[in-house]
């Protein structure tokens, strides 16, 4: 499972940064590649990063925060998600 996570983590991580670069020059379907990164990550490593720490961890406080540090990140990137498409609710000014 350790091997998959990495796996997950290095895509999302590949295909956001290309999509940054195309994006950048103005290549047709960079926002394809840095939806899929950022989905990938946030609805594929996150969670399995986080069932990989909760099995490791013992301390119920110590599970408490690991939760609420991925509900956080994936709240931090749907809204990155946002950003990206350019929707208009993508930031608070």
């Amino acid at each position: 499972m350790k091997t998959l996570a990495k796996v997950l983590g290095l895509l999302s991580l590949v295909l956001f940064s290309i999509g940054v670069i195309s994006k950048y020059y103005h290549i047709a379907g960079a926002n394809l590649m840095q939806v899929v990164g950022l989905f990938l990550f946030g609805l594929g490593f996150a969670p399995l990063f986080l069932r990989i720490k909760l099995a490791e961890e013992t301390r119920r406080d110590a599970k408490i925060s690991h939760a609420f540090l991925l509900g956080s990140s994936i709240l931090m990137i749907f809204s990155a998600q946002l950003r990206v498409l350019e929707f208009p609710s993508g930031s608070i000014k």
